[in-house]
């Protein structure tokens, strides 16, 4: 953490906090002015959705003052912490809250920076180059055949003028279904490098490789299973096959192939529907070189999971996504309760093609090889301007959940409108970022055969009813209107009881109020 810069983001309510902060050591991080410096983002959002605190910010490539780090094309370390919630303080060693020796217990409070804590869920690193592509060409699209990784991302990595520090590739042998690997690395010989395969970035439940060249110029190539963050045994079933190696100026080359799938509980395993990420990473051997000690690089992680098929293979998953963006600086017209109306046909055209040119061209659609298979506009409804709409994408089927691609859109969607002046691509009405909303849809109702035909009984049978009951009223009133009243007699001098007076020879006959009629 020493000389860091560091981004810090909140959310709170409707309202979000992003700030530029640099520490010096592992003290409090302060807002850059501490150290004579300046407040370099150009623009921020934040929001809470579903539980998941998103923190979006745009700066500069290069630095201007020395409490920030200029973003370089090349491998870069980056941290990233979570704070620790109230009364759930926790610091290694003991504090005073843990000793129960502190004059204020109630040191964490809201709003605060503190101390974000050891566990592996509040912290980590990687290594990353931001100028790289995301594993291209490895992202479930039809070059799943072969792929490689770099570091750096621009060395050297074949032929004499080798100079990569690490090296991995990959190939497909579909006739034997199996993974043929290339680990290389110009280093000491009293190192070794490692291959994990994670199904979620972590180290722990990976399947390890590691590779060296031992003192006698042999290759050793062992198959080991990582339950924690310590050094991973040594698996007691090797699938690790044809093996090859040696160490020659400087330049250390291991080869090995494994099934795709080994049917091994403690091997993680590809297939034409799974695929996994992969970890790069390498450290030293112990004194006699027989056994490795953790690594003492930062791993490095493919951020998409990595697919080995045959380009024949292309499994997708299709989701349906429904939301609202808003546009607080138009005008609700009244044209856009009319369906039918030529402004709201208008509009819902364009907003089509706004929709799905930005869902289409963001960096999750890129990256993954996914596609926008439709786009529709449901409605207006009043609030300035408010666009209820039904997206449906399809992504490579690389193990992703609805919700991962819901989670994933909506952060892709909100960088895009950020870095286009809150706008849809080619739309000229300005977005509510805070506003915005990614949803899964729910599928429509599906109804076995017998369900619909109890349904239309049921509904036969209601309709049955209501005739009845009409036909009865019907006859009813038919009835009362040739009930006779009594006519009024020279006795009969109650208000409650006498009738409107005719002349003697007229009957007054009982029917509606406003259809009495004479005879």
């Amino acid at each position: 953490m020493d000389c860091t810069d560091i981004i810090i983001g909140s959310v709170k309510g409707g309202l979000h906090r992003v700030q530029d902060m640099y520490t010096r050591d592992r003290s409090t991080p302060r807002e850059d002015y501490w150290y004579a410096g300046n407040d370099d983002l150009t623009g921020s959002a934040g929001s809470q959705v579903d539980g998941y605190t998103t923190i979006v910010f745009r700066r500069r490539l290069r630095a201007n003052h020395q409490s920030d780090h200029s973003i370089i094309d090349g491998q870069m370390t980056f941290i990233w912490a979570m704070g620790q919630g109230i009364d759930m303080y926790q610091h290694a060693p003991n504090t005073g809250l843990e000793d129960c020796t502190a004059s204020d217990y109630r040191f964490y409070r809201h709003d605060e920076i503190k101390y974000h804590g050891t566990g592996p869920d509040r912290r980590g690193a990687s290594s990353i180059n931001l100028f790289d592509k995301p594993d291209a060409g490895n992202t479930g699209v039809c070059n799943s055949m072969s792929g490689e990784y770099r570091l750096p991302s621009n060395c050297i990595s074949s032929g004499d003028d080798f100079n990569c520090d690490y090296f991995a590739s990959w190939e497909f042998d579909q006739a034997e279904d199996n993974i043929n690997f290339v680990l290389k690395s110009r280093q000491d010989q009293s190192r070794w490098v490692g291959l994990g395969i994670s199904s979620d970035q972590f180290m722990p439940n990976t399947d390890v490789i590691a590779a060296w060249i031992d003192q006698s110029g042999n290759p050793v190539v062992q198959d080991r299973w990582a339950t924690g963050r310590s050094p991973p045994p040594v698996d007691e079933i090797n699938n690790i096959n044809d093996v090859t190696g040696n160490y020659e100026n400087g330049v250390m080359t291991i080869t090995f192939s494994r099934p795709r799938n080994t049917g091994d509980s403690n091997d993680l395993p590809f297939s034409d529907g799974e695929c996994q990420h992969l970890i790069y990473t390498s450290g030293r051997l112990d004194g006699a070189g027989n056994n490795i000690f953790k690594h003492d690089s930062t791993p490095a992680v493919s951020s998409n999971k990595i697919c080995i098929r045959s380009c024949e293979v292309e499994a997708k998953k299709s989701t349906t996504l429904r939301g609202e963006f808003r546009f607080p600086e138009e005008t609700f017209r009244p044209e856009l309760k009319d369906p039918n109306s030529n402004y709201y046909k208008s509009l819902k055209d364009n907003m089509e093609k706004w929709i799905r040119e930005t869902f289409a061209t963001t960096s999750f659609m890129r990256n993954s090889g996914g596609e926008v298979d439709g786009v529709e506009v449901t409605g207006f409804i009043m609030g300035s301007i408010i666009v209820h709409y039904l997206v449906t994408v399809s992504v490579p089927d690389i193990g992703v959940t609805d919700d991962g691609i819901r989670r994933e859109m909506y952060n892709s969607v909100k960088i895009t409108l950020l870095s286009n002046g809150d706008r849809l691509l080619n739309s000229p009405m300005t977005a509510e970022l805070k506003q915005l909303t990614i949803y899964i849809a729910p599928p429509p109702p599906q109804f076995e055969e017998w369900k619909i035909a109890v349904i239309m009984v049921g509904v036969m049978a209601f309709v049955l009813v209501i005739i009845a009951i009409i036909s009865f009223i019907m006859k009813s009133r038919q009835r009362a209107q040739f009930s006779a009243y009594p006519m009024r007699t020279n006795s009969s001098h109650s208000a409650i009881n006498s009738n409107v007076v005719m002349e003697a020879d007229t009957v007054m006959l009982a029917g509606d109020e406003k259809k009495g009629g004479m005879v």
